[in-house]
């Protein structure tokens, strides 16, 4: 059903867009991808509608390429964010949803 796709869709966007502006502010402990300081200060947020949609294309064509490359073929920068949307992403769910529906 075409309302169905476009709630999910409208679900993902929203997604992307909290734990992309969570990013820069994450608790270093949080951080594991291995670097000399535990931070994605220099993450910088998207702030355009274009630069968010840029932002999530980058996350789908780098974890389309780490299924036919290796790691070392990808680009640093591009693989760093999208482990730290994932890490973020984790970080909200285990501090934000999880403690929101144990209320329920």
């Amino acid at each position: 059903d075409q309302l169905d796709t476009l709630n999910q869709q409208l679900v993902f966007y929203n997604h992307a867009l909290v734990a992309l502006a969570v990013l820069p502010r994450l608790p270093a402990e949080a951080v594991t991808f291995p670097q000399r300081r535990p931070s994605y200060h220099d993450v910088s947020v998207p702030v355009l509608p274009g630069e968010l949609l840029a932002r999530i294309e980058e996350l789908e064509q780098i974890i389309y390429q780490t299924e036919i490359k290796s790691i070392r073929d990808i680009d640093y920068g591009s693989f760093r964010r999208t482990y730290a949307f994932f890490e973020a992403s984790s970080w909200l769910v285990k501090h934000h949803l999880k403690p929101m529906l144990d209320e329920l």
